[in-house]
C-alpha cells in the first residue's frame, strides 16, 4: 500500500463519495486539498463535508482558518503535522480536493526562498490600487525580461512585493525542491461533462436551500476585513449567489 493517496478530479465528479467507499476497504483519514474549503466562513459556498459525512471517516484541515492570511506554505506546514498524527495511528493519509497547486506542491515540493514581509505585501497592494497595473509593470520590467500581464494580479503583486523587498526576482532565489509526499498513488475520479454540469446545477440549488444567501450576505458585509485574506471570495459560487439576490 502506498504511503500517500490522492483522490482528484473536477468539481462534482464524486471525489468524496469515492473516498468514503475506499474507507470501507482501507483504514484511512482524509486531508483537505482544496484551497477554498480551508476557510471557516465558506462552509456552504465551498461545499464542505456535512456533519453526516464527517462521521464516516476522520477529516482534517476543513474550515480551520478564520479570517487570516493563509497560503500554500501555511497549508504545507499544517499538512506535515497532520500526516505525522495520522501515520502515528497506523492509518493512510488520503488527500481529497481540486486545487492543483496544493497537490503539485505536495508531490513535487516547494522551492525554498526568502519570505516576503507584510509591509512589502501592503506596499505592493497600495501601489497597484493607487498607481495602477501599468505602473507596477514598469517597476517589474527593471527585473524581468518577460512580460507579466496585469490581468494576473496575484502573480504581479507577489513578484512586485518580492522585488521591492529583496531587489531581485523570485526566480533567482528558488532553492531545491523536496517532495513532501513522494511516490503517491493518484486516483482520478471523473464523469462525462453532461453529468458534471447537471450535478453542478443541482448542487448550486442545494446550496441556496441550505443558506448560501445568508452566507454571502455575511461575507459581503465584512468584505473590507476579508479582502486581503480570504482569496476564495473570488470563487464562482459567491458571485453566482449574488446574481440570484
Amino acid at each position: 500500500m502506498n504511503k500517500f493517496l490522492f483522490v482528484v478530479g473536477p468539481t462534482c465528479s464524486g471525489k468524496n463519495d469515492y473516498t468514503y467507499e475506499l474507507s470501507k476497504l482501507i483504514d484511512i483519514e482524509i486531508i483537505n486539498a482544496d484551497s477554498i474549503q480551508v476557510y471557516k466562513q465558506l462552509k456552504i459556498l465551498s461545499n464542505r463535508p456535512t456533519e453526516k459525512e464527517l462521521k464516516i471517516v476522520p477529516h482534517h484541515l476543513y474550515g480551520h482558518i478564520n479570517n487570516k492570511e493563509y497560503s500554500v506554505n501555511h497549508w504545507i506546514d499544517d499538512v506535515k503535522q497532520v500526516i505525522k498524527n495520522i501515520q502515528s495511528r497506523n492509518k493512510t493519509p488520503v488527500f481529497v480536493g481540486g486545487t492543483g497547486f496544493y497537490i503539485q506542491s505536495l508531490i513535487e515540493g516547494l522551492s525554498e526562498m526568502p519570505s516576503i514581509s507584510q509591509k512589502f505585501k501592503k506596499d505592493a497592494e497600495d501601489l497597484f490600487l493607487s498607481k495602477g497595473p501599468d505602473y507596477c509593470l514598469n517597476i517589474l520590467e527593471k527585473y524581468y525580461k518577460e512580460k507579466i500581464f496585469p490581468k494576473d494580479k496575484q502573480r504581479l503583486l507577489s513578484r512586485l512585493a518580492f522585488c521591492l523587498e529583496h531587489n531581485d526576482t523570485m526566480e533567482n532565489n528558488y532553492g531545491n525542491k523536496v517532495a513532501i509526499t513522494p511516490n503517491p498513488l493518484v486516483i482520478q475520479v471523473t464523469k462525462p461533462k453532461k453529468d458534471l454540469y447537471e450535478k453542478a446545477g443541482l448542487r448550486f440549488q442545494q446550496m441556496i436551500n441550505n443558506g448560501a444567501l445568508e452566507e454571502v450576505k455575511s461575507l459581503y458585509e465584512n468584505k473590507k476585513y476579508l479582502k486581503l485574506y480570504i482569496k476564495p471570495m473570488v470563487c464562482l459560487n459567491y458571485y453566482h449567489v449574488l446574481e440570484t439576490k
